[in-house]
């Protein structure tokens, strides 16, 4: 039996207004001149520290206070602020009909689940893997394939939907097949590295379903 495996930012959740918000405030509290959220959103799937570093923030000093400053606000507003993408609970209600489902992410994983549960989605998912369960982040295979194992399940008859090519290139690397959904903020470039592209989440679901290789 295989697995489906899911990213969150943009795949099941749009996280945009309080990534923005919280990005634009730690600059703000540095006193630096905030970036456009254009750069920002192109950014998102990457690993916080990463994403100052390619907005142009030098030094390492700067970007850990500047990460801490983010983390206080995000989670302070981030529960209230976070929606589901629409069709995702249909999604997940029939993907979870089919196989056992995990969660792959760069967030943290006790709030992804604090998130997951606020929005009814957490009791659907049997292993949720964040940042502090790997040593190499996406697009690194490792937090695909510790989803693998601690599902037991076969890599080859599992997927890993996400919406950049962070996911498709990690589930590539763990054996599994990358499915992009072009809800979310790597749809640009997703079109260059994602084998199999639908518009939702459901409409992926369905397609793994017709495919029966989750059996």
């Amino acid at each position: 039996m295989g697995a489906i495996l899911i990213d969150v930012d943009g795949t099941l959740v749009d996280s945009r207004e309080p990534i923005l918000e919280s990005f634009n405030w730690a600059f703000e509290q540095m006193g630096l001149p905030t970036p456009p959220s254009e750069e920002v959103v192109k950014l998102i799937g990457h690993p916080l520290d990463q994403m100052f570093r390619s907005l142009g923030v030098k030094g390492e000093k700067e970007v850990k206070e500047l990460v801490s400053l983010y983390k206080t606000h995000y989670l302070k507003i981030h529960l209230d602020k976070t929606r589901l993408i629409p069709g995702v609970r249909e999604g997940v209600e029939l993907a979870y009909q089919i196989a056992p489902l995990g969660i792959v992410t760069t967030k943290t994983r006790k709030y992804t689940e604090i998130l997951l549960e606020r929005l009814g989605l957490l009791s659907y998912f049997k292993v949720v893997i964040g940042r502090e369960d790997v040593a190499n982040l996406k697009p690194h295979p490792e937090p695909v394939l510790k989803a693998i194992d601690r599902l037991g399940v076969d890599p080859e008859k599992s997927f890993f939907i996400g919406d950049t090519c962070l996911d498709m290139w990690s589930g590539a690397g763990a054996g599994v097949t990358p499915v992009g959904v072009t809800t979310g903020y790597g749809v640009g470039e997703l079109s260059r590295c994602a084998p199999y592209l639908f518009p939702t989440l459901p409409k992926a679901i369905e397609w793994i379903y017709r495919r029966r290789e989750y059996r």
